[in-house]
């Protein structure tokens, strides 16, 4: 799925709407598509676009998630988006050194393949 594709999926989505976690009972809410903001601490990605998911579970609710990095979570197929592994794709475009280090992608790794399985789902 390209980028443009999955921006029109993306848009797609209801504000508010409930999005399945990868975790037992995590459960987050779709707030919508962005531009990224560092406020000074990752300035490279500054207007990225982002997607923003709300988690009442956690400490800081809000997860931005980059849209070009969402991409690459579902190159793979929907198959490589289980609990556990990192996509192929996502290895070698952003853990092997050559790509940018994207803030956060080690930990928010489950939060890319939670909202990659709903596009995959729910895919327009």
């Amino acid at each position: 799925m390209s980028e443009e594709e999955l921006l029109r999926n993306l848009a797609a989505i209801p504000i508010g709407q409930g999005i399945p976690g990868m975790n037992k009972g995590t459960v987050y809410r779709f707030v919508g598509i962005g531009l990224y903001d560092s406020h000074g601490r990752a300035r490279d990605f500054d207007g990225w676009q982002i997607v923003t998911l709300d988690s009442p579970q956690r400490n800081r609710p809000h997860i931005r998630l980059f849209v070009s990095v969402l991409a690459t979570f579902l190159k793979d197929g929907k198959a490589s988006l289980t609990y556990g592994g990192t996509p192929r794709s996502v290895i070698l475009t952003y853990r092997r050194g050559d790509g940018p280090g994207i803030p956060n992608l080690v930990e928010y790794g489950s939060h890319y393949k939670s909202l990659a399985r709903y596009v995959f789902l729910h895919r327009t």
